[in-house]
């Protein structure tokens, strides 16, 4: 193998580990919400935030899951702290988990995998068990929310479509209205 084809190679996994990476923070940022942050503190001690910290670190996180982790502990801290699972926090296992199937494209150029347990246990800091059962347990509303979203792309292509139609007759008037 020539030292070209080999740079290309290189270069190519590089890229492709990078897109990988940045489509796990993606769906990471797609489930933040600045009208869900967490912002009454009262129920949280710094120990359960520097616990829970440590708890991370110990499983020696790849990069990107600590990234995420860090993100959903500025977004979410109570939820993400407690011992017990809040549903906030069901259902953003349950939202990262669907939200990270990537799509036909990512998976067969770039090689992106789906967000595993594995992933969901580093950054959740929580048992693979665990997060099955909230992934199990959210199939339902992920199937409902699917459904709400194809229902509300609909409206909005119709919406569209009805605009464009509109501008498209106006136009028209105008220009049988112009003097030739």
């Amino acid at each position: 193998m020539s030292e070209e084809t080999e740079e290309k190679q290189a270069v190519e996994q590089v890229s492709n580990r990078d897109i990988a990476k940045s489509f796990q923070y993606s769906v990471c940022q797609q489930t933040t919400d600045d009208e869900l942050k967490e912002n009454d503190f009262s129920t949280l001690t710094a120990q359960e935030i520097i616990q829970k910290i440590r708890d991370h670190l110990e499983q020696d996180p790849t990069d990107i899951n600590s990234l995420i982790f860090l993100r959903y502990l500025a977004f979410y801290p109570v939820s993400l702290c407690k011992r017990e699972v809040s549903p906030l926090l069901k259902k953003l296992i349950g939202f990262h988990y669907n939200l990270g199937a990537p799509d036909d494209h990512l998976r067969n150029k770039h090689g992106v995998t789906q967000v595993s347990y594995d992933d969901l246990a580093e950054i959740f800091v929580r048992s693979k068990a665990t997060i099955s059962i909230y992934v199990n347990e959210f199939k339902d509303e992920w199937q409902s929310f699917q459904t709400d979203l194809a229902k509300a792309r609909a409206i909005d292509e119709e919406a569209r479509r009805e605009l464009i139609e509109e501008q498209k007759a106006k136009i028209k008037i105008e220009n049988e209205e112009m003097p030739k």
